[in-house]
């Protein structure tokens, strides 16, 4: 995305290893990197907020702290086993900085928590409508919703990505407010200049809840260009 996104900005460099220093002008994109560069002075997404925001426990942690509507969540095996027992379906994060749903597994009343102790569990919750908001400089700049994939065979109801069934829509979209709301108070609440946010969205409460936070989102399409005209204008402030 961050290769795309260059090209379209007509031609930014995009730069992978250490070798490249900033000028004094330079506005530099940190695109989910999470190691400190030893040149790095400013920029958006500082490296080190990107780190803690891409672990899911730490994450949540942060958001929880400063008010923004999260799943419950636990890294106590024993907590998380009577929630199973209680009927409660939990979803055990193997790797805390996973994406895509990788490392994931789903836990109900007929499927107990086994020995092996995941570093994160988070109740499900029961939502139709799953979002993903693109925030930057506390301004959103582009929504979607996750949508069922025609003719996919074993769609997966629990983890919704793509290649578990699952595409981001925008033709009819009509999103609540307080998915809005709470897409910016997640970015914020993680010190990002920018992040793209997964919200699920309970009608019955009329409430959302925010899953994660994505530093290195996958964009394309008109999403590219959402980002495009944001960077142009930060380029524009900060010259």
């Amino acid at each position: 995305s961050a290769k795309v996104l260059s090209r379209v900005l007509n031609g930014l460099k995009v730069r992978f290893n250490g070798k490249f220093r900033p000028k004094l002008r330079h506005l530099v994109v940190n695109w989910g990197n999470i190691h400190l560069p030893n040149w790095w002075r400013f920029g958006l997404n500082h490296p080190l907020l990107v780190m803690k925001s891409s672990n899911k426990y730490t994450a949540l942690l942060k958001m929880k702290s400063e008010g923004v509507s999260v799943p419950e969540f636990t890294i106590n095996h024993e907590e998380a086993a009577k929630w199973v027992a209680d009927g409660k379906i939990v979803v055990g994060r193997r790797i805390l900085n996973g994406s895509k749903g990788i490392g994931c597994v789903i836990y109900t009343d007929d499927q107990l928590l086994p020995e092996f102790n995941c570093p994160l569990y988070t109740k499900h919750l029961r939502h139709k409508h799953e979002y993903r908001v693109h925030v930057f400089k506390n301004q959103i700049i582009d929504m979607v919703e996750k949508r069922k994939r025609n003719r996919f065979m074993n769609r997966d109801h629990w983890i919704r990505s793509y290649h578990k069934g699952w595409v981001f829509c925008r033709d009819n979209l009509i999103v609540p407010e307080c998915v809005k709301q709470e897409a910016i108070k997640a970015v914020n609440a993680l010190s990002l200049d920018f992040g793209a946010v997964d919200i699920a969205y309970r009608e019955k409460e009329n409430k959302a809840y925010v899953l994660e936070v994505n530093s290195a989102p996958g964009i394309e399409g008109t999403t590219i260009n959402k980002y495009a005209d944001a960077l142009r204008k930060e380029l524009n402030v900060y010259l």
